[in-house]
């Protein structure tokens, strides 16, 4: 198998329905995101979990799914994050909340979005027939539970991230923002890609003949495509009954930056107001311990100290004849 091929093996024992966990975790945040490229990151999270499903499965035709699904991604996920970078270079906005009614000025960047957009499950594009071999591993095994999370899986990305990033930032709300469309270059890049997940879609067997195992698996059959398009076309519905409740906020969603946004401040707050606190408490030591050495010299050398004083000759003259016996007892102990 591919996975124990690439020295991997130990990701069959990730259980498929823990791996769902993922694909709900990108799935949860997409929903609540406004900024473009977090957006599409939180649709590859997705799509990862929905991979990982696939090797939990094991079988040959879910590591194929596995296969085409990761060059599918690469080709339509990269083609939504270029849309998403000529919107941010024409514009200078990140959040659907600032954009809206860019295709009536950017129409060929919407236009190749949307190709984008529906090359995540759509007939005819790249999506359709890679992703749906893993529901089809599912369904093979008989675990209908599966089956349905990862159909709910594909409707809610498609939701979640597709439509969310298409209208808001293309069509509803007019945002008056009139920028020019992708330059040349751009455009041509976004086509080539857009080619590439029409093309793979229509035309699918070169795409099968690199997966891993021989292909037993026909994408366009008739209750499959009927029930692609129900799902898609329930989903929209869904999405434009919703959108409202949808609608980006201008808000920042906190996910792991919630460590370094909040965490991890108030824990450097709190250890710099504890290494304040012992750098005083270790300063005010050492100051008592000067004064007191300090009070101590002044109690020698001072002027009213024991070795200020003037003394009386007699006094002096005992003081060094001690020293004087002190020196013999130290020559004789020699």
């Amino acid at each position: 198998m591919i996975v124990r091929q690439m020295g991997l093996a130990w990701l069959i024992t990730i259980p498929a329905s823990a791996a769902l966990a993922m694909a709900a975790y990108g799935l949860v945040y997409a929903l609540r995101e406004s900024d473009l490229r977090r957006l599409l990151a939180y649709g590859i999270v997705n799509g990862v979990g929905v991979m990982l499903v696939g090797i939990g499965i094991g079988t040959e035709m879910a590591e194929n799914g596995v296969a085409g699904l990761a060059f599918a991604h690469v080709l339509y996920k990269a083609l939504l994050l270029m849309a998403a970078g000529a919107v941010l270079q024409a514009t200078g906005r990140r959040s659907l909340a600032d954009v809206g009614g860019l295709a009536r000025s950017m129409p060929w960047t919407a236009v190749l979005a949307l190709v984008g957009v529906l090359s995540m499950a759509s007939p005819l594009t790249i999506g359709f027939v890679s992703k749906s071999m893993i529901a089809q591993a599912a369904g093979d095994l008989h675990r209908t539970g599966l089956w349905f999370a990862l159909v709910a899986a594909s409707a809610g990305v498609f939701v979640a991230v597709g439509l969310r990033f298409a209208w808001f930032t293309f069509f509803g709300r007019d945002s008056g923002l009139r920028p020019a469309d992708a330059p040349l270059h751009m455009r041509l890049a976004m086509l080539l890609l857009a080619s590439l997940c029409v093309g793979l879609g229509a035309f699918y067997e070169p795409l099968y003949r690199l997966l891993p195992y021989a292909v037993d698996y026909a994408p366009y059959t008739g209750a499959h495509v009927v029930t692609q398009l129900q799902l898609l076309l329930g989903a929209s519905l869904v999405f434009f009954i919703l959108r409202r409740a949808l609608a980006p906020a201008r808000s920042i969603t906190l996910d792991f930056d919630w460590l370094y946004r909040h965490a991890l401040p108030r824990l450097g707050v709190a250890l710099s107001g504890l290494w304040y606190s012992a750098a005083y408490a270790w300063h005010a030591a050492v100051a008592r311990i000067l004064d007191r050495a300090a009070a101590g010299v002044r109690r020698m050398h001072g002027p009213e100290g024991l070795l200020a004083r003037t003394w009386s000759v007699r006094s002096m003259g005992l003081w060094m004849l001690a020293l004087l016996l002190g020196l013999l007892l130290i020559g004789y102990a020699r």
